[in-house]
């Protein structure tokens, strides 16, 4: 039986191609900040698991996010890869004095998604399977959509992306004047004229601003597959309003971290859909959350933070072996001006090839 001998947990950080900014985190954030955690095993393997905390969407900071990790991982050495969820259980106990006796599902979800992800991977490993494969093999790939964050260069990420295949862009609302973020959709929309839109306000508009936007993208002629998160996550009214007199899918994001949080929207609105992602709810929350809305009639859509290729293989490995999933925004690793997750072995449990906006699982 293989065992947990060491768990170490790192910052890293890793500089973005462009500056990211959206409606919450105007600052020009320039880099990506992570923590990586590593098990090493007593067979000479290991697991890796990492997490991007933003601080608007789960409260956490790449600091306490480390902090929290750092804590739990001593209760790890000796756990058998065998039993991941009893590992992260263990890790979960060990600090619950620290974090007021509340469950690091709800205050350190990112943290908690990354030991359940290296814990996850390590049982991978150890058993030579692929991640792919323990969630099911549904499909082999996916098409993800890319997204343009609020920047004046726009149409120069857009045409770049576009000469690699992209033609769906998830755009970053809430410039605080709507008729600037529709001429931003006009100048992609004219330098890519068959490009499709999913539209991001990360909470920044009232519902009437919200269908006022929608009206005037409507008339203006914009193909829009979904309005993403246009009001405050906790005002379901509004959210609820949002959806009934859309012209668009409208996707819950920032108002779905845990299971409870889904039903609640799926109880109380009429939202089209939700955003699921391993930062918010990790694995078996990711799960729990696919399959409350997809039992409600709701399309779910897998996102991601700012993940290098690793936390990106898990989300795809996730979506595409469950074939739970119905809009993919597997993009944050090309968002990256480097990469430093290439796998040390020649096999790898989460690894993917890609092409333009295909991400298909390669088992290698």
């Amino acid at each position: 039986m293989t065992r947990i001998t060491e768990a170490i947990a790192e910052p890293i950080e890793i500089p973005l191609r462009h500056v990211f900014a959206t409606a919450q985190d105007t600052a020009a954030r320039r880099v990506s900040r992570l923590v990586r955690v590593r098990l090493e095993l007593d067979n000479g393997g290991h697991g890796v698991g990492e997490c991007v905390p933003v601080q608007y969407v789960t409260g956490e900071t790449q600091a306490s996010a480390l902090e929290v990790v750092a804590a739990a991982l001593p209760a790890l050495a000796g756990q058998s890869v065998d039993r991941p969820e009893q590992s992260l259980r263990a890790a979960e106990a060990s600090v619950a004095d620290r974090l007021g006796g509340k469950p690091m599902s709800e205050v350190a979800p990112s943290a908690r998604a990354a030991i359940e992800m290296a814990l996850w991977d390590a049982l991978c490993q150890d058993r030579r399977i692929h991640a792919w494969t323990l969630f099911g093999g549904a499909r082999s790939e996916v098409v993800t959509d890319v997204t343009i964050p609020m920047t004046d260069t726009a149409s120069d990420m857009a045409c770049q992306y576009a000469e690699h295949g992209f033609r769906c862009f998830k755009v970053k609302l809430g410039r605080g004047d709507p008729s600037h973020d529709l001429a931003v959709l006009r100048t992609i929309r004219n330098a890519v004229p068959e490009a499709r839109f999913r539209l991001d306000a990360n909470q920044a508009f009232s519902a009437d601003d919200a269908l006022e936007f929608l009206d005037q993208a409507r008339r203006l002629g914009f193909n829009i597959e979904c309005f993403e998160q246009p009001v405050a996550r906790d005002h379901l009214d509004a959210l609820d309003r949002v959806a009934q007199r859309s012209s668009a899918p409208v996707f819950a994001d920032e108002a779905v971290r845990t299971p409870a949080d889904v039903y609640e929207v799926v109880s109380r609105t009429r939202a089209h859909g939700i955003n699921v992602k391993l930062m918010k709810a990790g694995i078996r929350g990711a799960l729990a959350e696919a399959s409350i809305a997809r039992a409600s009639g709701r399309k779910v859509m897998i996102g991601c933070m700012l993940e290098t290729r690793r936390g990106i293989g898990w989300a795809l490995a996730l979506a595409a072996g469950t074939g739970m999933f119905d809009l993919y925004d597997l993009d944050s690793h090309m968002l990256l001006a480097q990469e430093d997750d290439t796998p040390e072995d020649a096999w790898d449990s989460v690894a993917f090839a890609q092409e333009g906006p295909i991400l298909r699982v390669s088992q290698r």
